[in-house]
């Protein structure tokens, strides 16, 4: 990274340098406090890009000297854009006055004619996208899903994406059987294109139960949004933010009770099915 560096500005001046922050772990806080002395002698700016959420509280966790020299470097840079209100905290933590808020955003691939009414006799179809782990609320969701399928036995739970951090497509599949959620329960992997632009149009309600100390702004909220479903997510970081005031959906607490909240969300969202349509247009 430093020979790159220096090649770019042997070949003329750097205006600027939009520099991705490593977030709340160790390992990305060595990178930034070795390349990022760097990039600010060869750059007239840099700009601090907070993707990832989490950095004020983990600053305190870090050994001492890490935290000291990452907050005299991050301040020297002085600019810092984070993607929702609630991002503020991390560059404010590390001492940066000029933060811009610039939220993410994607191309509508939104598709009407995908779309097909829910008759009485079709499953609700739940969808969630994303890492499958404990930091991203499966294991929860699992739980909260068995719940609201004794309630309303036509429902179905689609995970999408790859199981990680000590889950594994077996272990998902043996929950779901102590559960009684098995015929229940559909796991994809990670899906993309059209693949995934189709599963989000054949679901009827989208839920996230996200509680990754690093969330920030996920990306999957804005999907579910554009393909015009009800939506369930953890009241967690910027979520409420990312979904505006009065969202089409609900809101669910976290905390030791994650997954019973959870299920009585999704259970209020079944229960106003006759304003889903609604919903989707709110989100």
């Amino acid at each position: 990274m430093w020979s790159r560096l220096l090649g770019l500005r042997f070949r003329g001046p750097i205006d600027a340098i939009l520099y991705p922050v490593g977030g709340p772990h160790l390992a990305p806080a060595f990178r930034d406090i070795a390349i990022l002395p760097l990039a600010l002698f060869c750059s007239k700016k840099v700009i601090l890009h907070f993707r990832a959420a989490g950095l004020a509280d983990a600053l305190h966790k870090f050994p001492r000297p890490v935290s000291f020299f990452l907050k005299k470097i991050y301040a020297a840079c002085n600019h810092a854009v984070v993607l929702t209100e609630y991002g503020r905290s991390d560059p404010e933590a590390s001492g940066i006055e000029n933060i811009s808020v610039i939220p993410n955003a994607r191309e509508d691939e939104f598709r009407p004619e995908w779309k097909k009414e829910l008759s009485n006799d079709d499953p609700i179809k739940i969808l969630n996208v994303g890492l499958l782990c404990p930091d991203k609320g499966t294991p929860q969701l699992l739980e909260a899903f068995a719940k609201v399928h004794a309630r309303y036995p036509k429902t179905i739970l689609k995970l999408v994406g790859a199981p990680m951090a000590g889950l594994s497509n077996e272990a998902i599949s043996k929950t779901a059987q102590q559960l009684d959620i098995a015929d229940a329960i559909q796991v994809t992997g990670v899906l993309g294109g059209e693949e995934l632009q189709h599963a989000y149009a054949e679901a009827n309600v989208f839920v996230f139960a996200t509680i990754a100390p690093s969330e920030s702004f996920g990306n999957v909220l804005s999907e579910a949004m554009m393909w015009a479903l009800p939506i369930v997510s953890t009241d967690w970081r910027g979520n409420s933010r990312v979904l505006g005031e009065n969202h089409g959906g609900e809101l669910a607490e976290t905390g030791t009770e994650l997954s019973s909240n959870l299920a009585a969300a999704i259970e209020k969202v079944i229960e106003q099915r006759s304003r889903w349509t609604e919903f989707g247009e709110i989100n």
